[in-house]
């Protein structure tokens, strides 16, 4: 917890504004049968997410990390990564509309494909 303090600290002296949440949690599966074979398994399970914002709000990045208890998370960073993104979006260009390769960093994509599984349904691939 001192480095995500820390890590807010850090945006806040460096001129953004830091948003986020934490998030764990720890799912038990017990199995037993008749004959007496009992088996249990936990399954920990986290996230930290964090929303970065220009002072005037134009500008916004997000980065987020999947953890089992929080030890291989480091704040300092993410925060050092959405500075950088930040940074990327001080410059704008207007565009037409229409079609533009997009570069999406990983995580992104693993979102995308995340939402992807659970929006596809066998009813859906039938149909």
């Amino acid at each position: 917890a001192p480095a995500l303090g820390d890590a807010f600290a850090r945006a806040r002296s460096g001129g953004r504004e830091l948003y986020g949440f934490a998030n764990h949690e720890l799912t038990s599966t017990y199995v037993g049968t008749s004959t007496g074979l009992r088996l249990r398994h936990d399954q920990p399970n986290g996230t930290l997410e964090l929303n970065a914002k220009s002072p005037d709000r134009t500008r916004s990045a997000w980065a987020g990390r999947a953890t089992r208890d929080f030890k291989d998370v480091d704040p300092a960073a993410m925060d050092a990564e959405l500075a950088q993104r930040l940074r990327w979006a001080e410059r704008r260009i207007e565009l037409p509309a229409g079609r533009y390769e997009t570069l999406l960093p990983p995580t992104a994509v693993a979102d995308l494909l995340i939402y992807q599984l659970w929006s596809s349904t066998a009813r859906d691939a039938v149909e």
